[in-house]
């Protein structure tokens, strides 16, 4: 469908691709996880469920379908929240990042439906890929990280007895499955769901393990980030030996309709630009504003051939960027870059930046040395980085910002 200047509207139909089923199964096994948790769970440790499994299982079904269930149960001593380690479809943020988000409505749309652009009480932090794969270290550093922000932010807060839903990728072989290890291991579950398919066949060498207790025991550790939070082998055993969790394998839910099966269907890339359209354009808040370069530090987290390498800032010009904040401006600063008055890191990995948010630039002005950025963020005083990754820009996005001057 063809509206002017080239700009197109591609129609993807979805309503048959996939039937949803509500079995008994997971009922039951929702019903289980929440009397265990309102048993169970105390002020000081929170009660974990880390579901798992292969793409398309449908991971997302079974998460909002317990998370709507234990909303019932939400009051000024029960707790729910959502830890999202999928980069690659995130379900309150656009893509490239980890978060955690106090559940208190429940999911009933598209994770685009979900996107809050002003969450005060939650935790963001911008990885920067769509993948674990070009910076697995950093990855993990980044969910070690996440769960240390919820410590902090549980025993300041009003404490309650939580129940913490984690959501992980369905990149389940090689690297992948050392990944959720490692996972596994940070977040300490009470209880493992895993999401499997029974067609298909068990000799199937890609096909997802059972993870089980004993799996756990035996599969082998992600030596390059242990060797970098420096883990010796008696600490790993107790790590490890630790660990104690109920294993539960369900059947999926989301079962392919065979005869729509050539129908288009929506990907990972879609639904992260829909995340990205929702973020900017149904945020009452979004408004244009202007921060000096002089005042900013630029981080790089793509490799050294990316195309904001060359000069800065016009090239970071109609682009997505994070912004972040640090409290070690002025120690991070010392060891950029300075190109005439201009700062900027290169694939820096040492630190882990806080997210406040996104913005569009639109114009970057030689004149008055500054960017004029749309965005929905409303606290603008602690931004001092512009973190510049991997991000999936709608083309009709310049189209939308051009209108938004029209306003």
């Amino acid at each position: 469908m063809q509206l002017e200047q080239d700009l197109y509207i591609r129609l993807i139909e979805t309503t048959d691709q996939t039937a949803v089923i509500t079995r008994e199964e997971f009922i039951s096994t929702t019903d289980k996880i929440i009397k265990r948790w309102l048993n169970e769970a105390n002020e000081d440790v929170p009660f974990v469920v880390l579901t798992c499994g292969e793409k398309d299982m449908g991971k997302s079904i079974f998460t909002r379908y317990l998370i709507n269930r234990a909303l019932d149960h939400i009051n000024s001593t029960f707790g729910l929240t959502y830890f999202d380690c999928d980069i690659g479809q995130c379900e309150f943020t656009i893509g490239d990042c980890l978060s955690y988000t106090d559940i208190e409505t429940p999911l009933l749309g598209p994770p685009c439906s979900h996107i809050k652009s002003n969450a005060k009480s939650d935790r963001l932090l911008y990885y920067g890929f769509v993948s674990p794969q070009p910076a697995p270290v950093r990855y993990l550093q980044y969910v070690n990280r996440l769960r240390q922000l919820w410590n902090i932010d549980h025993k300041n807060a009003n404490k309650k007895r939580s129940m913490i839903v984690v959501n992980t990728m369905g990149w389940v072989t090689g690297l992948g499955l050392e990944l959720l290890k490692e996972k596994i291991c940070m977040f300490s579950p009470n209880v493992v769901i895993q999401l499997r398919n029974t067609l298909v066949s068990h000799q199937d060498r890609n096909k997802m393990p059972d993870l089980t207790l004993e799996w756990l025991l035996r599969q082998p550790v992600f030596a390059p980030y242990r060797d970098k939070i420096k883990m010796n082998n008696k600490r790993q055993q107790d790590y490890d030996g630790q660990l104690s969790y109920e294993y539960i394998k369900i059947q999926s839910a989301a079962v392919s309709d065979p005869i729509h099966s050539h129908r288009p269907k929506l990907y990972g890339r879609d639904h992260r630009l829909l995340a990205t359209w929702s973020y900017f354009f149904t945020s009452p808040d979004l408004s244009s504003i202007h921060l000096p370069w002089s005042q900013l530090l630029h981080v790089f987290l793509l490799n050294k051939t990316n195309k904001y390498s060359d000069v800065i800032p016009n090239t970071l010009e109609r682009s997505i960027v994070a912004l972040c904040s640090s409290e070690k401006f002025d120690q991070l600063q010392k060891s950029a870059m300075n190109v005439n008055g201009i700062y900027r890191l290169l694939n820096y990995e040492d630190e882990l930046f806080d997210c406040l948010g996104f913005g569009w630039i639109e114009h970057c002005s030689n004149d008055t040395q500054t960017y004029e950025i749309y965005t929905p963020v409303k606290s603008l005083s602690n931004i001092n980085l512009l973190a510049c990754g991997v991000f999936d820009t709608p083309d009709e996005f310049q189209y939308m910002f051009n209108r938004e001057k029209l306003k």
